[in-house]
Order: C-alpha cells, then sequence, then structure tokens
C-alpha cells in the first residue's frame, strides 16, 4: 500500500476483555484481532515524514523499538519513533510502507526476543527503508540489565 497524498488519520483504541481475547470495535465485542488492520505507533508522522520532511530535516531518522514507552521515552530525547503493536515477534510486512525511503534504525532490547525481533525487521525492510542499521545496546553499555531497554539505557545515563 504505497500512500499518495495524506488525507486524514482515524486512531482507534482495542481494549481487551480478559483472557478471550475480545476486543472492542466500533461498539461491538469481536474475538480477536485476526481481521482489524494494525498499523505502526506515530504512523500519523510517518506519513508526514515521507511526504514533507522539510520540517524535519535535523531528525528523519527513525528509530524502531519494542514498545510504546520506549517510543515516548525517544520522543523525550528529540527522536522520533514508532513500534508494531504486539511486541516482539509480531511484525507485519504490511508495516513497511509506512517506512519506505525514510533511515530508520532498530534497537534491539536486551533478550532474545529482542534480538529475534529486531533480525525480522531488518530482514523485512531491507530494500524498502532508504537505509537500516542494528543498534545493540549492550554494545553501547555493557553492563545493560538482562531485558534493558531504550528507557533502561537511557536511565542509566546512556547516550545515542
Amino acid at each position: 500500500m504505497k500512500v499518495e497524498k495524506l488525507v486524514s488519520i482515524s486512531l482507534e483504541r482495542y481494549a481487551c476483555l480478559g483472557k478471550d481475547g475480545l476486543f472492542r470495535e466500533e461498539g461491538e465485542w469481536i474475538k480477536g484481532l485476526e481481521n482489524v488492520q494494525l498499523t505502526l505507533f506515530n504512523s500519523p508522522l510517518l506519513l508526514m515524514l515521507q511526504q514533507s520532511p522539510q520540517p524535519y530535516q535535523d531528525s528523519t531518522y527513525v528509530y524502531l523499538v519494542e514498545g510504546e514507552k520506549d517510543c515516548e521515552t525517544l520522543k523525550q530525547h528529540g527522536l522520533i519513533a514508532t513500534c508494531n503493536p504486539m511486541g516482539a515477534g509480531k511484525w507485519r510486512n504490511s508495516y513497511n510502507e509506512l517506512l519506505r525511503g525514510l533511515t530508520c534504525f532498530i534497537i534491539t532490547d536486551n533478550d532474545k526476543a529482542g534480538h529475534e525481533h529486531s533480525k525480522l525487521v531488518l530482514k523485512s525492510l531491507q530494500g524498502i527503508a532508504n537505509s537500516v542499521q542494528l543498534i545493540d545496546l549492550v554494545e553501547l553499555m555493557p553492563d545493560l540489565p538482562p531485558k534493558g531497554d531504550i528507557t533502561d539505557f537511557f536511565e542509566r545515563g546512556g547516550k545515542l
């Protein structure tokens, strides 16, 4: 899906009801999200970057992390970040178009799931993003705790 022009964005939130996997959509409870078109966190900003990067010339890099908390942490540091819904290992090829032509850095959490997720996203974005690179936080901070993420990295004084 190539986006020619941004007309409008509709933000929808889904509330999960218990362990049955029921989600609220358009006033009704549905089971599962198989037929729901999910998108990346901060997708309106990603679309604006694709269409008109000039206002963002100093920050046209996009950082991919595992969760919304980490996106907000990077935003506090003046960086543009995104993540896919449902966490590590849940990347869909349908997310790729939002990153077409952008320069992407994938920040790896310090755990097996994080490393596997990063490799999956890297492979998926090759030939689509302008460039894509992995940032392994343990290389920058060897004492990052197991399961540590970019928020932990910054809280311990790390700098990108």
